[in-house]
This record gives structure tokens, sequence and C-alpha cells, in this order.
């Protein structure tokens, strides 16, 4: 996936290009989709309208807390489904999850749900011989949380979870697709529909770099766009789009504001969550709201004050103005009105053909691509086409991930001896570690690339920014400035002093790769 390649990719469409599949949507469910079809041998075209998870996929809670949700729930099979996907995702992308112990408050309110979540639990321990949690009572959970304020909140269980950068597995999951022949490309919006008898049998996209328009065909197009859906796609757009929404609001904040040293999830109420996490020197929090009317993210000022009114509550001696928020971002996502039929992630068809995804969480995207590519397996066997196979998504490791790292301890090895040849640059083993646990193995070819730079101006800063981008453009069709500090390194939201938008525009219009 290539900056180079993808006006190679666009001059094939001059000529008619019939795929298996069509994916539109470039966030956590349509690169799933479209790397569980081409795993399995489907030519697949994605076409993403913006850059790739430009959406949603790139302002969740930065951490996969499926199973911690569906505990709070007590849908108990559920969570250990989803504990199983965040084992089987940390084995593939083991560069891009960090293990993270979450905090779930219990207040007096909640002592049935605390007595349910204990039993099952210790079942699951007995039956299992696996530890996901344990209980806080009294002093422990003191020590583990001096500013919890203990008045509202006596018991807690602390959780074994992950954080992740979204964005980033995202991405990896397309560059892994790609590299199983998948053609992906950004910024090409679909513009239309190529219909035979009613059927949808083919799209009409623009690449917005270029201006000009192109056809794709295939028997089977896919729509995992998420909130905002495309009105190309769907015939009744503004009517069928869900006006009941569930929204979540984030800000990140200096450390010294918010000294807290462990992850938090809290129940507010029913319909409305609490999320605190540290990250080095910063620490972010988010409200969730699992009723939210409308499509628009609106009135942030009025969201960021109850987070802040929420964690001065939760927090002894914590305060925190506006002013305090370094970064903030949000997302929608849609609720079902059947949630059944929203966990099971049963694919809808259009009276076009089209197939639209349902939302999923973000540590179950796996499961929503192996349910939907094998519906379009029934499908094609059923017109006489040949059997794909089954999924193999379960084993297959991301890009990023040589075959022979099994462990965290094969990890940090790894990581280690590609420092010893990246620290002749002058970068230290903080700056080195952003960089591993952004593109894994994938590090050794930016680290040639800084040796270049180096060579050329002995500005070592300099050097590795340029190596990275040099990369990004070659491999991850890296368009914007805005689009490397949101959705390629996070350093808008939690590394701000390392942000020179000015650098990075001037050298992406100067670059031969762009």
């Amino acid at each position: 996936m290539s900056l180079g390649n993808r006006q190679q990719h666009i001059n094939k469409f001059t000529e008619k290009q019939q795929f298996d599949l069509i994916v539109v949507g470039g966030g956590i469910s349509g690169a799933g989709i479209a790397l569980d079809a081409a795993s399995r041998g489907l030519s697949v075209l994605l076409l993403e309208e913006n850059d790739f998870a430009s959406g949603s996929s790139s302002k969740s809670s930065k951490a996969i807390l499926s199973s911690l949700f569906y505990l709070k729930s007590l849908k108990f099979i559920k969570a250990i489904s989803s504990k199983i996907e965040e084992q089987i995702l940390y084995k593939n992308a083991m560069f891009l999850l960090y293990p993270q112990k979450v905090i779930l408050p219990v207040s007096k309110k909640q002592s049935g749900s605390y007595l349910l979540i204990s039993i099952f639990l210790q079942l699951f321990r007995i039956f299992s011989h696996k530890v996901i949690a344990r209980r806080l009572k009294n002093r422990l959970l003191t020590q583990k949380a001096p500013l919890l304020d203990t008045k509202h909140f006596s018991k807690a269980f602390e959780f074994n979870q992950y954080k992740i950068n979204d964005s980033r597995l995202v991405i990896t999951l397309l560059k892994t697709a790609a590299k199983n022949n998948a053609t992906i490309l950004n910024y090409c919006p679909v513009t239309g529909l190529i219909l035979n008898a009613g059927l949808a049998e083919g799209v009409s996209f623009t690449d917005t770099l270029n201006k000009q328009t192109y056809r794709a065909y295939s028997k089977h197009i896919i729509t995992s766009t998420g909130i905002f859906g495309n009105k190309f796609l769907h015939p009744n757009y503004k009517t069928q789009t869900p006006n009941v929404t569930h929204k979540s609001c984030f800000a990140s904040f200096d450390a010294n504001k918010l000294p807290i040293k462990q992850a938090f999830s809290f129940n507010i109420d029913s319909t409305t969550d609490l999320f605190v996490c540290p990250k080095e020197n910063m620490v972010y929090a988010g409200i969730s709201k699992s009723l939210h009317l409308g499509t628009q993210i609106a009135e942030y000022d009025a969201e960021a004050q109850n987070l802040i009114h929420l964690l001065t509550n939760a927090f002894k001696g914590v305060s925190l103005t506006q002013s305090d928020i370094i970064a903030k971002w949000a997302e929608l996502s849609p609720v079902s009105l059947k949630p059944q039929a929203q966990d099971n992630y049963k694919v809808s068809t259009l009276p076009s053909g089209i197939m639209v995804t349902p939302y999923c969480r973000f540590g179950k995207y796996r499961l929503l691509a192996k349910k939907t590519v094998d519906e379009i397996q029934r499908i094609r066997i059923k017109n006489g086409f040949p059997d794909i196979g089954k999924c193999k998504t379960d084993r297959l490791k991301l890009m990023g991930l040589p075959e022979s790292i099994q462990t965290e301890a094969d990890l940090i090895e790894y990581a280690d001896s590609r420092f010893d040849e990246a620290k002749h640059v002058s970068i230290s083993r903080h700056d080195f570690k952003l960089l591993f646990y952004r593109y894994g193995s994938e590090v050794a070819e930016i680290t040639e690339r800084a040796f270049d730079h180096y060579n050329n101006n002995r500005n070592p800063q300099q050097a590795w920014l340029k190596a990275e981008l040099d990369y990004l453009i070659e491999h991850e069709m890296l368009i914007k400035p805005s689009d490397f500090f949101e959705h390629r390194t996070e350093l808008a939201y939690f590394y701000p002093n390392k942000v020179n938008y000015k650098f990075v525009a001037s050298y992406l219009t100067d670059s031969d790769l762009a």
C-alpha cells in the first residue's frame, strides 16, 4: 500500500476492473473485512472517502474494553468471547497493544452486580485456570487508587485489558490486506451506483487528488461507513440513518493536573460511562452516553464541562477547568434498536443487493469480518463458485510482527536489538519505543532512511521525522499533514510539543514521493 503505486492502481480503472468484493469504508470494520476476504483469496477493492481511520476508528477510548463492557452488563458468555478475541489480537499484533490494568469501582447501589461478577470470575478461574481480574477491597483499593473517593466506591475489580493505538490497528490491517493483494485507496469517495435491473453490479468513485471519476465492478458490495453512511449506496439515506447513537467525548490532560496512575472504568448510570487512563505524562478521560439523539457531534464544551464535573467528583483533590484540556476528540456510533441483532453482527442486505455491516465494538472487528465473508462465501457457493475456505485471521500475524515473535519477551528482545542499531542516529530509547509501537519490525526501514537523512544534514531530529514521513508516503498513502498527526501517530492527542505542522506540510509538498 503506497502512494507510489496508488496512481498505478488508479490507472488500472481506465479499463473495466472486476473484483470479487468491493468494500466501502476504511475504518476498523471495512479493514477487517478486506483482510479476511483477501486472505481467503478473493480479489478486493476498498474505497475510503477521506483518510483511513479518519472517522470513529481513530476517536475511540484507545483501549480494548469489549470484555469489560460485557462483564459490566452481566453478559458473561459474550465477555468470554471478547476475552478470546483480545488474546487473538494480542498474539497477532503484539506491538500495537500494551497491557493495562483497569479498575472498575463498584458503588453500594451496584452490590448485586458485584456479587454476580465475583461468582463468574471465580468459576472462570476454576474451569479455565486463568485469572482475568481480581477483587479490590478496603486497604488494597486505597493502595491501588489513593485518589478514588471511597465514600462512593468501597469495592472494585481490577481487570487485565489492553491499550491500543486504534488508527494504527486499522492501517496495519489494511497494509496486511494489501500484502494479500487487496487494492486499497483513500480519498476516493463513492459517487454513484452501477445498476442492472435494480441490482448493484458496481460503483463509480472519484479520486479527489486528480478529480477523475472511475468505475469498478463486483457482484458483492459492502458498506461499512458507520453512522454517516453513504447516500449513493443507500436509496433511503436520510430516513434510514439512525438518530439514536452512542456518543463518546474524550479529552487529554497533563498528568500534573490529573495525577491518576491507574486506568478506571466507571458506571455513572444506566446510559453513561466514564473512562480514565494514564499515558506517559498525560492522562486522558472520556464520557460515553449510550442514548444520544442526532448524528452531529455538537456542544463539545457542554460535554467537556460534564466530563470535568465527573472527574472532580470521582477523585479527591482534583481541580480542573476547560483550559486544562490539551486535546479533545469525539465519536458517534449507531445504537441498534435490537441489541441482540447488533451483538450477533448480522449483516443486512438492501434491495439493491448491497450489504450493510452493523456497528461492532473495536475488539470484536474480526468476528464481524468473519461472519460477513462467510455470508459472501455462502452466496458464492450457491451461485456455483468454488469454496474459498475458512477464516484465517485468527492465526494471521499482521505486518510488523515477525513470525519468530511468540511472547512479550520475544518482542522486547527484538525491539532492543533494533534500538541498538537506531541509537547511532541519536534517538532516545523513549522516542524509538514510540516508533516501534507504531510500526513494529517495519521500523527497520525507517531506521535505514534516518541514516541516509542524517548523513545529509547531521540533524538527528529532522532525520527521524523525514524518515518516518518517507515511509508513510511510500507505504501508507500519507497525503495530508493532519493525517500524519491524528491518524498515523496520535501526536496531536498526546504529544502536542512534537507537532510541527509547518515542517510536515512543507515536506509533503516538496517530497519527490508526493
